[in-house]
């Protein structure tokens, strides 16, 4: 359901000291925000914010960070929380505005999240091909798993039984382990529990909300094979285009184009990564000057934890094909004209942005 437009919502926001607009620009550095140095728990589609506020007024040793993609949503829970506060100073809360699908953008290791919160999301069970827009699909617990720390937790409540029951499976295959679990969280005696609006309403209508706490195991303890830690470098020419290269037929994204790179090696980090790939793959030297970011994208066998890196070619021969079908210098801009594979196509769209005329 679409919230209706709130004509104050916007301004609101803006004078608040406590919302962010921009939320990309805090990638790593979240912790700066707050006026104390302490544990950072995240929630996921706050909504109006009437268990967040509560939640944060009662943890003030706990910095929240609370998202939604709309802002009209986030004028309530602005009002919820100061509601809440009343004259006390809202000293360990941040709202901000983003896409939850595009999370990775905006949380890096860096922030050591040591909680997420996912409550009452659409659970997507009309089409089976919309399953993968879920908060809990394992498209986006890989993702999660890049900010959240080792044993960090994940707190799950939903109404809908089909959408739980797959939670499970997709936490099973993504490395986290279930600690608790229960079918009907208020009859069970868990506490503390911040009822949010829907919560609330399911309650008065006798739905049981079910309910669970996974933990993240560590990296090292995951099965062989189901994480691949890549690298590909961004490479920038004098005319700011960008450097695109297309495989060939067979595998995976069989012609599809992409940033180049390949898997990091025992020891190796994602720059020396990036400059020895490069070489391998089209025989040129490149110079890295920056590290844009990390996305985590499933594909059905195994997850890919990708690193890009901004890069330029250093002085030497011509660029070689030596492992792809074709390649081309693109403006940022057209980037999202060609067919990506798919874990490039969050950073090629956040590059097409900065280069919007």
């Amino acid at each position: 359901m679409h919230m209706r437009r709130k004509p104050w919502a916007r301004p609101e926001l803006a004078a608040c000291g406590y919302y962010r607009e921009e939320p990309a620009q805090l990638r790593g550095r979240w912790g700066d925000e707050f006026a104390r140095r302490q544990p950072l728990q995240v929630e996921l589609g706050c909504g109006k914010g009437v268990s967040t506020a509560r939640m944060a007024l009662e943890n003030p040793g706990v910095n929240f960070v609370a998202v939604d993609v709309g802002r009209d949503v986030l004028g309530c829970a602005r009002r919820n929380a100061q509601a809440a506060y009343g004259d006390a100073p809202v000293d360990n809360l941040i709202l901000a505005a983003l896409n939850v699908e595009q999370i990775g953008q905006y949380f890096a290791a860096q922030d050591a999240v040591e909680r997420i919160y996912i409550s009452f999301c659409n659970p997507w069970t009309l089409k089976k091909r919309h399953e993968k827009r879920r908060l809990t699909h394992p498209r986006q617990l890989w993702q999660y798993r890049s900010f959240l720390m080792d044993g960090g937790e994940l707190h799950f409540k939903t109404d809908d039984d089909a959408l739980f029951d797959d939670t499970l499976g997709y936490l099973s295959s993504c490395g986290f382990e279930v600690r608790y679990l229960t079918r009907d969280m208020h009859r069970s005696g868990y506490a503390p529990n911040y009822e949010s609006e829907h919560e609330l309403k399911y309650a008065a209508q006798g739905v049981p909300v079910k309910f669970l706490i996974a933990v993240k195991r560590p990296d090292a303890l995951l099965p062989a094979g189901r994480l691949v830690r890549v690298a590909a470098a961004v490479i920038e020419n004098a005319r700011g285009e960008v450097l695109l290269c297309r495989r060939g037929p067979g595998g995976d994204c069989a012609d599809r184009w992409e940033f180049p790179g390949g898997k990091l090696e025992p020891g190796e980090d994602a720059q020396a990564c990036a400059r020895r790939e490069v070489l391998e793959e089209l025989g040129v030297r490149i110079r890295p000057m920056q590290t844009l970011g990390e996305t985590v994208y499933a594909y059905p066998a195994r997850a890919v934890s990708l690193t890009f890196v901004r890069a330029a070619l250093e002085e030497g021969g011509p660029l070689e094909l030596r492992e792809h079908a074709q390649m081309a210098w693109v403006r940022p801009r057209a980037l999202t004209d060609y067919a990506l594979c798919p874990a490039d196509v969050q950073m090629a769209r956040a590059l097409a942005a900065r280069d919007a005329p």
